[in-house]
């Protein structure tokens, strides 16, 4: 993500499971020429509208001032953002279409 946008993700229920699966982020923490991924699990939060920046749980990728090294910070009430591995392999995509 270039310095300055959003992104947004939702998972759309099929009407018999009513829970979002595991929401895990692999990113580049180097903001610098270095690569150094690092994994997060967040926490999810229930929407009712489609794409909606009013409700859900809301996170921030931040810079640690002075450094090359980002990370992932919880802005809502109730989220985590929690680091489960601090040297990730190349960051992973699974993609889950949305209806």
């Amino acid at each position: 993500m270039a310095k300055g946008t959003r992104a947004w993700f939702n998972f759309w229920y099929d009407g018999v499971q009513q829970k979002s699966p595991v929401f895990q982020v692999i990113f580049d923490a180097d903001s610098d020429n270095g690569t150094k991924y690092i994994e997060y699990t967040l926490t999810r939060g229930a929407s009712p509208e489609d794409n909606s920046t009013r409700n859900g749980h809301h996170y921030m990728i931040k810079q640690l001032q002075g450094t090359d090294s980002r990370y992932i910070e919880a802005i809502t009430p109730g989220a985590v953002a929690k680091v489960v591995d601090l040297n990730a392999k190349k960051h992973r995509t699974k993609y889950r279409k949305s209806k």
